[in-house]
């Protein structure tokens, strides 16, 4: 929150110094020094007091106001030391009536939206209306409904609920009804389980499929008569797609099994790593070093296979670093070296399964190769190379082969998510590729057993049957609703999921559940790839206008014709993978939600999927992303930014998240812990938090109950903290409010580029670098083949978004459309920087297209239309945004018709002042706080005609929106230097830096989960676990203490404040019995309301995490427990917090608490 007051002088502001600070600041402190006296403290200087001296009013010189606060900024003065505050006026003081009202009565969309697992079939009736009664009151709008597992030989419930039984359907019956009364709304995933489309009804022919080959190498010159192999089978099916003989040298065919093999590496048994059957890991090491193959004769290396043991970590058998980033080097006398080159390590996906990875190097002969590890890292975890962070060098095997083949095949082909290097003709001489009109189609002498008679000519062939059978992907967690990964090419079968899963549910509700049940959900895409379909060569004729069967021996590994030409097919092969999957998926399932009077939210298919990182969102009413808390190894920051930048893109308002996931709770989880990583997706652009994870509680009085085996965080009524917790939630609901209103602002477009899979790019990988105060969005070849146009020389969207730049990505290629796109964009009067592109990427435009592409490249970069570089600074001019003083601030900015709006957000664990310079001008800056609800004029501020300064102050991971709306209701101040204006008359406060101190003594009662209520007298302060009794030692839940005080009576000239000083972790107070506030977060203070003056009781409910009484409970029987946790044991190990070493966390209200004074005086008019 942006901090309103403060007692204590900073370190860079001692009391004798003179206002100090950027220069702005240091006018306006100069401008607003204010001297007072109130009834805990004078000014040391003696000087008479506020009300004594300026009864009237505030003169101009002394202090620059606007129509509410002062300034949210800490003020120094030679005379002292006060904080300016933002006023608390009784209306909303707002230019802006449209967010006035979201901000009293946030829509549904604007309140959290929770992440609800059925766990193992125990669902009760009980615990559905507990569970969406708590998320009702507690703030969540919407559940989304998953199942999860199944009851399995012991069922936790009886009769248990799961999936698809008469009794699961009775509970969703049940659930749709209850959230209809609540006036909860509900979504449902796609499938059981948590990913993703799947389900008993998909057949292996309907389910996600992949291409496969079985090799036969024959000589020619004779009748060939032999059954051919079909490569992988799984579930018993497979299909023919192809038979080919391909042509191959019989030099080719060399490979490193007869090298010598020495290691100054330890490395017991080198020779082992050329031997194909060896599956033994031979290293693991951190050590540099060598490995060199020595051959009898020159031997021709144009591919080395890496094998390597699966990773230590993660989710899939990954791709390794240090093995596949060795340098090879060759030499002709095994003394002197000369480069080869790296294998380059390939970008990937958590689900990635690469332990046998080709690497095709630039044609090399030589008598010896040499492999050479050099230790690097640590690496910085990245989501697109999952596996980067294991530094060891592991290997089963390392074979160096001649055969010329593709680079990283399963990766350019589609068999696994990644990125890789693109290959071009120097790689490859054209004579180890084969020419396509040599390549013989097979198909009609193979009979359907899979028997070949071929009267093959002379010479040496590679026989390929290649076909395609299921991937064997299932739905991750199911229970009795597991089942085959729909195939993502074909709408049938997107049709018969939807239909027999989420259609089947609304067919069972009643009106008023059809009311309740309004969204599909498609979560986080866990199915791997896919890159065949039966009808896969159809699409792809299609779309690309040519037949991709005569190139099909690429996706087997085979260069075909050239290295370019392969990789350009392969190009068009990804491209149409991720346009099939968009639209034979996407759209059939957005049509058929529609087309019921449901809406359409999901996750993106990246890092898993081949996909357009954006495209996804084309057809979905909410797109969403991940982040996850305390797992850093598991963090989705290329998610929210495919969610942010498709949201945009495609005119959503929403853009969602699933929020605060982790790989295992720490139960030390607390909303300002979740505030801090909330306010930062924020600053990125999401606006809709979906809390992971609501675990269904079927007991509703076991706490903290049943949990998703320990993953995610505890949001459930049985959280110790939960009642409390309702300020954070009342604050991120209010803050969705406005971060939903209007559109976004960013003033470029950073082009993602069109080789697939490709992204929301990530600011590190910007080029040229985004210049700080400026925002950007990513954009897709999509969008600006359809949706782009300009207007005042801005590119618009339809739904919003609008551009000043359009940056093109670092490549010279380009397709033929996108180039049309490109020139008629800046014939609309477009700013566009980026490359000159040189030639297509794919084969689908042909030469026409090839030369259609070098005249609009001459038209445009030739006549200097577009710049293939620029100083976007310059180009730019004003930054929308920056904070002066303070460096790593983070913000957002939206505006709508008469208001723009930041959102600013300090992620440092100390105090940022600063002066905020925002790119507006003409209107008066507001200040809304979401946490306590007030919207206020702010005070001192300047407009110079180009940029509002503002001074502001925002405490450790504080947050603050500045809204500009309306004009100024005065004149200019003009006899003030700098134009500063001002709104009206308003409220000036200022706080004494001295304070009353509460010293009790206090009363805590302890009452949850005791035997019987337990109450303690403290003339101190202290934590619980200080207290002897091992029921309090330990004690987690809510406490209350309470004490009586005399409040000075209530003055016009002075408000104050309940200042609780240190509270873990959170609290609610009450006055006379009457609640006045939540103090979730530092600061923990809460205004005193006027009205309150004399004796009075205050009563402060505090409240800890579950982890102290977990810790107490470590060890015991469930009988002698107090908590209850489901489950218990996590694969088999005891996961809760205990045992020797576990340390407890300090819990209550730890003070100092003290009553803090501001004094208050009208400000007078110019």
């Amino acid at each position: 929150m942006a901090r309103l007051s403060q007692g204590q002088p900073s370190q860079s502001s001692p009391r004798d110094q003179s206002c100090a600070g950027p220069p702005i600041l240091s006018a306006i402190s100069n401008m607003i020094c204010v001297r007072t006296g109130l009834a805990y403290g004078k000014p040391d200087d003696g000087s008479e007091s506020v009300n004594s001296k300026q009864s009237g009013g505030i003169g101009r010189r002394e202090l620059l106001a606007g129509g509410g606060a002062l300034a949210l900024s800490a003020v120094p003065c030679a005379s002292g030391y006060w904080q300016v505050a933002a006023a608390l006026p009784e209306e909303l003081p707002t230019a802006a009536p449209d967010l006035a009202e979201r901000w009293r009565n946030p829509p549904r969309d604007a309140h959290l939206a929770a992440y609800w697992y059925w766990m193992g079939g125990a669902v009760t009736r009980e615990g559905i209306t507990a569970d969406l009664t708590a998320m009702k009151t507690g703030g969540i709008g919407r559940a989304a409904m998953f199942s999860i597992g199944k009851s399995g030989k012991t069922p936790q419930v009886t009769p248990p609920a799961d999936a698809l039984t008469p009794v699961w359907w009775e509970m969703i019956e049940h659930a749709a009804a209850e959230a209809e009364r609540l006036g909860v709304e509900l979504a449902m995933n796609m499938c059981d389980g948590w990913a993703t489309a799947s389900g008993p009804w998909i057949t292996p022919e309907l389910s996600m499929q992949h291409l496969v080959w079985g090799e036969t190498r024959v000589d020619g010159g004779r009748t060939i008569d032999l059954a051919l192999p079909t490569g992988e089978v799984k579930l018993g099916y497979h299909r023919d797609v192809a038979v080919i003989a391909v042509p191959i040298d019989r030099g080719w065919e060399a490979t490193s099994e007869a090298a010598t093999v020495t290691s100054d590496l330890p490395l017991a048994n080198p020779a082992a790593l050329a031997d194909p059957a060896n599956d033994a890991e031979l290293i693991d090491t951190e050590q540099g070093g060598s490995i060199v193959y020595r051959f009898a004769k020159p031997f021709t290396l144009r591919s080395v296979t890496v094998r390597t043991p699966n990773a230590r970590t993660g989710f899939a058998s990954g791709v390794l670093r240090a093995a596949n980033s060795l340098w090879v080097e060759a030499s002709d006398d095994g003394a002197a070296w000369r480069p080869v080159g790296r294998l380059d390590y390939p970008g990937h996906g958590w689900q990635t399964d690469l332990t046998t990875l080709t690497h095709a190097v630039p044609e090399t002969s030589a008598r010896a190769f040499r492999f050479v590890h050099r230790p690097e890292g640590p690496f910085d975890y990245d989501e697109n190379q999952d596996f980067g962070q294991e530094t060891a060098l592991r290997l089963k095997g390392l074979h160096l082969s001649s055969m010329p083949t593709m680079h990283h095949l399963p990766i350019k082909s589609g068999a696994a998510w990644g990125r890789s290097r693109r290959m071009e003709d120097d790689a490859l001489p054209a004579a180890a590729c084969v020419k396509s009109e040599a390549i013989v189609d097979l198909r009609k002498f193979m009979d359907a057993s899979g028997r070949l008679r071929w009267n093959a000519p002379k010479g040496r062939w590679r026989i390929l049957r290649i076909g395609c059978t299921t991937t064997g992907k299932k739905n991750a967690a199911a229970g009795l609703g597991e089942g085959l990964e729909c195939d993502r090419f074909d709408p049938e079968a997107a049709r018969l999921q939807f239909d027999n899963w989420f259609g089947k549910a609304l067919d069972r509700l009643g009106p008023a559940g059809k009311r309740a049940l309004k969204i599909v959900h498609v979560d986080s895409w866990e199915a791997h790839t896919q890159n065949w379909s039966p009808a896969f060569p159809e699409d792809f004729a299609r779309l690309r206008g040519y037949d991709a069967l005569p190139w099909v021996a690429v996706m087997a590994g085979v260069p075909v014709d050239s290295m370019e030409a392969s990789e350009a097919f392969l190009f068009d092969l990804r491209r149409t993978i991720a346009e099939l999957s968009r639209d034979h998926f996407y759209a059939p399932i957005a049509a058929m939600a529609h087309a019921r009077g449901c809406r359409f939210s999901g996750e993106p298919q990246n890092p898993t999927f081949l996909a357009d990182g954006l495209d996804y969102a084309r057809y979905l009413d909410e797109p969403m992303g991940e982040f996850w808390v305390n797992t850093p190894r598991n963090d989705k920051p290329n998610d929210i930014k495919d969610a942010v930048s498709g949201a945009r893109i495609y005119g959503n308002k929403i853009a969602g998240a699933e929020a605060f996931t982790q790989g295992l709770m720490t139960w030390r989880e607390h909303p300002f812990l979740f505030k801090r990583i909330g306010d930062h997706n924020f600053c990125e652009g999401i606006n809709h938090l979906h809390l992971h994870v609501w675990a269904m509680q079927p007991w509703p009085d076991r706490a903290p109950g049943m949990t998703l085996n320990g993953i995610g965080s505890h949001f459930a009524a049985q959280q110790s903290w939960w009642k409390p917790g309702q300020g954070w939630r009342d604050y991120v609901v209010r803050a969705q409010a406005l971060l939903q209103a209007g559109s976004a602002v960013a003033d470029i477009a950073y082009f993602i580029g069109e080789d697939i899979p490709t992204r929301a790019l990530m600011p590190k990988a910007l080029s040229p670098a985004l210049p700080g105060g400026f925002a950007y969005d990513s954009i897709n070849r999509d969008a600006l083949l359809r949706l782009a146009t300009v207007r005042d020389g801005r590119i618009e969207l339809p739904g919003g978004a609008s551009y000043r730049v359009l940056v093109l990505p670092p490549s010279d290629r380009m397709t033929l459309p996108l180039a049309e796109s490109i020139a008629r964009l800046v014939a609309e009067g477009a700013t566009v920087i980026g490359p000159r592109p040189a030639r297509l990427p794919g084969l689908e435009s042909g030469d026409a297209g090839e030369a259609r592409l070098h005249a609009i490249a001459a038209d445009l970069w030739g006549s200097g239309k577009i710049a293939e570089t620029a100083d976007l600074a310059r180009l730019l001019g004003t930054p929308a945004f920056v904070a002066e003083g303070a460096a790593g601030v983070e913000w957002t900015q939206r505006h709508g018709p008469g208001w723009t709006m930041f959102f600013l957000f300090n992620p440092s664990d100390r105090e940022a002042r600063f002066v905020g310079r925002f790119r507006s001008t003409g209107a008066a800056p507001e200040l809304w706080d979401a946490d306590r609800g007030a919207v206020e004029a702010a005070g001192a501020w300047r407009d110079d005609g180009s940029v509002t300064s503002l001074p502001v102050t925002l405490d450790p991971g504080g947050s603050i929106f500045v809204l500009f709306a309306g004009t100024y209701a005065g004149r200019p101040a003009s006899d003030l230097t700098g134009h500063y204006r001002r709104s009206g008359s308003g409220i000036a406060r200022i706080t004494d830096g001295d304070a009353q101190v509460v010293h009790g003594p206090w009363t805590l009662r302890f009452a949850e989960r005791l035997d019987r209520p337990r109450t303690v007298k403290l003339d101190r302060l202290r934590s619980w676990t200080e207290l002897e009794e091992p029921e309090l030692h330990f004690y987690s839940g809510v406490a209350t203490y309470s004490t009586a005080i005399t409040l000075p009576k209530a003055r016009p000239d002075r408000e104050l404040v309940l200042d609780l000083g240190d509270v873990a972790n959170l609290a609610t107070v009450r006055v006379n019995g009457r609640q006045i506030g939540y103090a979730w977060r530092p600061p923990f203070q809460v205004p005193l309301p006027a009205d309150l003056g004399g004796r009075v009781t205050i009563e402060v409910d505090v409240a800890n995490t579950w982890r102290n009484r977990l810790i107490g409970d470590h060890g015991k029987a469930q009988a002698e427990r107090v908590t209850h946790v489901v489950p218990m044991l996590r694969k088999g190990q005891q996961w809760l917090p205990g045992g020797e070493g576990a340390e407890l966390d300090p819990a209550g209200l730890l003070g100092p608490v003290r009553i803090l004074v501001r004094g208050v005086t009208k400000v007078s008019g110019i």
